[in-house]
């Protein structure tokens, strides 16, 4: 099947679905792409197998994902534009995995949406539900895309900001579809030169309106929503370690944090009673370290995108 590969397109979606549909052999799985919400899907890369060996287990994967960010999407999309391809992955740094350990698998996770336009990346749960944060990249934004290989399975995004972004526990199969899906939208648009608006390389999006935000801008100015300044639980952080993950919602989080404070607590309070005076240097030098670590890693989870207000104290 021909795939079209071009920016700017207008299809009777419903005749696509029916003309796929109508080659799908499997009953099974006709009524499964046939139970998806009637929005601009183009099912030819959505599900590239229909047939053979693993084909039902993929097709039922993305079926299940493009379920449960139905919601968002019908929100998300521009005039023209339509869904490619989905798939998840959890955003890799060596750095935060050093420093936050399990916590960096629990803020990382990330569902990809892939369009004739963009990519658009979403901060989920464990059940892939959109969660606030949320950015997109133009694919004339991106100068180098690596989709695994030999050697590595990451997913790697070089973009002309010189910014770069690697995905890891990227499915396999996914990532070979990509390899050259990405690389030809990337060829479209600067072939058709078609730039979308945007602020660098990859913009963070209004999690209320879905718009693209200007970098260190804490109100939208299309819809007036306001956002959460990383420096507000940040300092909550410094004053009581957890705090201020509870405050960005991140109800996990501020639970490990909290009980990992109060057993440092405990010790200290221990060496207290037994050295007395003598131990009061450690036990503020412990405390200065917890408190400001606290502090530094709330900030950074908070730059990562954008919460906003109405959302604070409440798990998302």
């Amino acid at each position: 099947m021909e795939i079209d590969n071009t920016i700017v397109v207008e299809r009777d979606y419903g005749a696509v679905r029916e003309a796929f549909l109508a080659e799908v052999e499997n009953d099974k799985i006709r009524e499964m792409i046939a139970s998806l919400d009637d929005l601009p899907y183009y099912y030819p890369q959505l599900f590239p197998r229909t047939s053979g060996w693993g084909a039902k287990g993929e097709i039922k994967r993305r079926i299940k994902l493009l379920k449960t960010i139905e919601p968002t999407v019908k929100n998300l999309l521009l005039p023209g534009e339509e869904v490619r391809f989905v798939t998840t992955g959890i955003f890799s740094s060596f750095l935060e995995q050093y420093f936050l350990g399990l916590i960096a698998y629990l803020i990382n996770r990330t569902v990809f949406v892939f369009t004739n336009y963009r990519i658009v990346m979403m901060n989920s749960n464990s059940r892939h539900v959109p969660l606030q944060m949320k950015w997109h990249i133009p694919y004339d934004q991106i100068v180098k895309f690596k989709a695994g290989g030999f050697i590595s399975a990451s997913t790697v995004f070089r973009l002309k900001d010189k910014k770069k972004y690697v995905f890891a526990k990227m499915p396999k199969a996914d990532r070979k579809l990509l390899r050259q899906f990405v690389k030809d939208m990337m060829e479209r648009a600067n072939t058709e030169d078609f730039h979308l608006p945007h602020f660098q390389g990859r913009d963070n999006l209004c999690p209320n309106c879905l718009q693209p935000v200007p970098p260190r801008t804490y109100d939208c100015e299309k819809c007036s929503e306001e956002f959460i300044k990383p420096s507000k639980p940040a300092l909550m952080s410094l004053c009581l370690p957890c705090l201020g993950d509870f405050y960005l919602g991140h109800r996990l989080i501020g639970i490990l944090e909290l009980v990992t404070y109060i057993g440092v607590g405990v010790v200290l309070f221990a060496t207290w009673q037994e050295e007395g005076v003598d131990a009061l240097p450690f036990i503020l030098v412990v405390l200065a370290a917890a408190h400001g670590f606290d502090a530094l890693m709330t900030y950074h989870i908070a730059k990562k995108g954008l919460i906003s207000t109405r959302k604070a104290w409440r798990s998302h």
